[in-house]
């Protein structure tokens, strides 16, 4: 483990566990589901790869660089990954930086106006 890595958990983590173990648990399920349903491809696959990396960090390998070389895969591909899932629908409807969906172009007038 690296010593950056240990002191941090050590200072950070331990201290506030039940806090983060909510956090983890949360974050695990999230991507799990968002990669499950194609929902948000790429940022579960992100999420998930973040987690992957601390779990490495911490000593834990066993199947999980293979993970990880799949959830990177996945982040690459995320352009493409809408085709399967909810997000042919869901990136459709909210726009992608390539297309813009028609909740952004629905907005006529800026949300507050400048100097109020």
């Amino acid at each position: 483990m690296q010593g950056w890595y240990a002191s941090l958990l050590k200072d950070v983590v331990l201290p506030h566990i039940a806090t983060c173990s909510y956090v983890v648990t949360f974050g695990e399920l999230a991507s799990g589901v968002g990669l499950i349903l194609g929902v948000f491809t790429g940022i579960a696959a992100f999420s998930g790869a973040f987690m992957n990396m601390n779990y490495m960090m911490a000593g834990a390998v066993s199947i999980n660089p293979v993970l990880l070389f799949l959830e990177l895969l996945l982040i690459l591909a995320w352009r493409v990954a809408g085709y399967l899932g909810f997000d042919f629908v869901l990136l459709g409807w909210l726009g992608t930086p390539w297309k813009r969906g028609p909740i952004p172009a629905g907005r006529s007038r800026p949300l507050a106006e400048p100097g109020t």
